[in-house]
């Protein structure tokens, strides 16, 4: 059966630093407003009476991840890699759910070649995805037993017959319903679950969270369509 060396795997070490690159990207200043506030900034506009929701959520959820995850928690010696990965995914997550409520409220058909253009250039995002797909909707998964949970880079003990599941895979099986199952992981004893490295899932994020922000703020038909639902009078 293979398996993971745990040499070189120090949850600790690796919260710390997504959380750096989490507050360097994301936040105007280590306690300061989080670049989201951009929109609030660019929905209202020189209207100071009004409010805006949209830049309020998603500086909410920053800032949620700031200190409830990265300050209010610590991974220790008993975390497991599994645990802790599967809980940053779906944190992640949630902001590509938030986005996609954006764009199909401008754009419902996905019609707009600007939509689509965009969408498709937030490569972590939609790896993000990937990863929760697999995590919410394991498929052949639940049939594998005792499988094992490391990173990219790090060395693992395998023979011909061990089974990678990493992003590659996860493209080819996770990415929607009609894809084939994957029938080799039933019954299967010799699995290795390969997360990410979670440093570079984190400053891909905030770049593409970025650009998101840059998206909304820089167009001024999106934020005009995106005003009717989401700013009001304080």
């Amino acid at each position: 059966m293979a398996k993971s060396t745990s040499n070189g795997i120090n949850l600790e070490e690796i919260h710390k630093s997504c959380g750096e690159i989490f507050s360097t990207e994301l936040l105007e200043s280590p306690n300061g407003r989080s670049l989201a506030c951009g929109i609030w900034d660019a929905m209202i506009g020189d209207d100071g009476s009004n409010d805006n929701c949209i830049g309020e959520n998603f500086n909410q959820l920053i800032q949620t991840l700031k200190s409830g995850w990265f300050e209010g928690y610590i991974p220790n010696g008993g975390t497991r890699i599994q645990f802790y990965t599967y809980t940053y995914i779906f944190w992640l997550y949630l902001f590509l759910e938030r986005i996609e409520v954006i764009l199909n409220e401008i754009d419902p058909e996905r019609s707009y070649a600007p939509i689509n253009d965009f969408y498709r250039k937030l490569n972590t995002m939609n790896e993000i995805r990937l990863w929760a797909n697999f995590i919410k909707h394991p498929k052949n998964f639940i049939f594998v037993h005792w499988p094992d949970f490391t990173f990219v880079g790090q060395v693992i003990r395998k023979n011909a017959n061990t089974k990678i599941i990493n992003t590659a895979y996860l493209k080819n099986h996770y990415s929607n319903e009609k894809q084939n199952k994957p029938d080799e992981l039933d019954n299967n004893d010799d699995v290795v679950v390969q997360f990410p490295k979670l440093v570079v899932i984190t400053k891909g994020f905030c770049d593409d969270l970025t650009s998101f922000i840059n998206f909304i703020c820089d167009n001024k038909m999106l934020r005009d369509k995106l005003r009717i639902k989401s700013n009001r009078k304080n």
